[in-house]
């Protein structure tokens, strides 16, 4: 699968010289490797494919075990996306970037199964580097940054356990240009030059931030997005957007890529930058949930300051270019109070979602100081398809008595916790989660980039349950 990503070490500048004719195809012909130290990742490139089976998989024995956790070395921003310049870097330091050797790969996990030991992964970025603006908005050191596809592997070095890069896959248009990371509209974010002031950058209606990623059979892969916010058919081959599903009550008129708007309308009043953050894919690959990272409604209102309704869409994507909604489903977030002693309800999020069984999924529920794996049943929970009030803020609103209108959202059930390894020195922002067993899972962590913390690598762990997934 992912048969033309660039090779990792093969990206080099004269790759980047001309970002505007050059597509994936081109990148994955490059073969002269990078002279610039920082712009080669200390890994193998294409591992053998017959490498030793796992030792993954051992019966649960009640209690949590980290089994191994892994870094990404220090590596050039150009290596994940060969289509930057080296002038793109100077300028995003000169921006406000503390760092262009920090790139964070970890806002998708996906496990590629019969891979070896101790294990393959496709995994993605987000939009790029990016930071607070004020009095609003966000700024964007890098916007020319382009969310990138990584396929990686492990290596199980006893000495430093590493992430390494076996090949890149920016994000293309139909044209072959690359799609950046930028809002789509003022509904999204408005993007800015600099931390405060700065100039406005022009919105683009092809941006994508990214935030998981399933394979789809055949090779092609499906990728969920805050912005507008939207699901994706992602080309195997090319990177580029085959098509993109966004709410009927959204229009992208000027992307140049196909748009087919399915999605809930009501989708369109999620939160500014807390669109769909998990995705999960049936075993078969016919069948997707795309989950919002939070309530929707604004969180500075009263009615929906504290809710803890989400939505979780669920897709046919038999044919993935022809996908239709299929479910509109509530679930309930733990309590603010649950979490440790001063969080906020509205910091409480889902960011991310993988499969179990039949409407049956495991979600990654996090907030500051501790990350929770959970279980929904979304056969127990409302289906809201196709109800009068489906595209309104009814369900998000607290004082809904959702009991009186005989709706019930899924609750979680908890199967791990950060709490329960207390020696692991695990960061907030765990976004990206793949079940390898029944009995283990690999979170990654999205590192902004070292936009907050320079020393923030992106980093694997792989997680022995306490009791297996059924």
């Amino acid at each position: 699968m992912i048969g033309a990503l660039c090779a990792a070490a093969a990206c080099s500048k004269k790759a980047t010289d001309s970002p505007d004719a050059m597509t994936a195809a081109d990148a994955a012909s490059i073969a002269d490797a990078a002279e610039s130290p920082d712009a080669k990742p200390d890994a193998t490139i294409d591992p053998p494919d017959a490498a030793p089976s796992c030792t993954y998989g051992a019966t649960p024995d009640g209690a949590a075990h980290l089994l191994a956790s892994y870094k990404l070395a220090p590596t050039s921003m150009k290596v994940v996306d060969p289509l930057l310049k080296d002038a793109d870097l100077d300028a995003a330091m000169a921006a406000g970037a503390q760092t262009v050797t920090a790139p964070g790969i970890g806002s998708g996990l996906e496990y590629v199964t019969g891979s070896g030991c101790p294990g393959s992964f496709v995994m993605i970025t987000d939009r790029g580097p990016n930071g607070d603006h004020t009095p609003d908005g966000k700024f964007f050191p890098m916007p020319a940054f382009t969310p990138t596809i990584v396929r990686v592997h492990l290596v199980a070095d006893a000495s430093a356990p590493a992430i390494a890069l076996d090949g890149v896959m920016p994000l293309l248009d139909r044209d072959g240009a690359p799609t950046t990371g930028l809002p789509n509209t003022a509904d999204d974010d408005v993007a800015y030059t600099a931390t405060s002031g700065g100039a406005v950058i022009p919105d683009n209606q092809n941006g994508l931030d990214t935030e998981d990623i399933r394979k789809l059979p055949g090779g092609d892969l499906l990728i969920c997005d805050e912005h507008s916010p939207s699901v994706a058919v992602i080309d195997g081959a090319t990177g580029k957007v085959k098509i993109r599903y966004i709410p009927t009550s959204k229009a992208l008129p000027d992307a140049k890529t196909e748009v087919s708007a399915i999605l809930p309308g009501g989708l369109s009043n999620r939160r500014v930058n807390k669109g769909f953050e998990g995705l999960a894919l049936s075993s078969d690959g016919k069948t997707a949930y795309a989950t919002l990272q939070a309530p929707m409604g604004d969180d500075g209102n009263a009615k929906y300051k504290t809710s803890r309704i989400i939505r979780v869409v669920r897709l046919d994507v038999t044919d993935p270019m022809a996908a239709k909604v299929t479910g509109d489903f509530l679930v309930k977030l733990d309590a603010a109070a649950t979490f440790p002693s001063g969080t906020k309800q509205k910091d409480v999020l889902v960011s991310s979602a993988t499969w179990v069984a039949a409407d049956r999924l495991l979600l990654d529920e996090r907030a500051k100081g501790e990350t929770r794996l959970v279980t929904v049943d979304l056969a127990a929970a409302a289906d809201i398809r196709g109800k009068q009030d489906e595209d309104t803020l009814v369900w998000e609103d607290v004082n809904t008595d959702l009991g009186a209108l005989g709706v019930t959202p899924a609750a979680p059930a908890q199967v791990f916790s950060t709490k329960d390894l207390p020696a692991v020195a695990f960061p907030d922002k765990i976004e990206g989660l793949a079940i390898i067993d029944a009995s283990t899972v690999a979170l990654a962590n999205d590192n902004d980039f070292g936009i907050a913390d320079i020393n923030d690598a992106s980093r694997v762990w792989v997680i022995q349950l306490a009791a297996a997934l059924h």
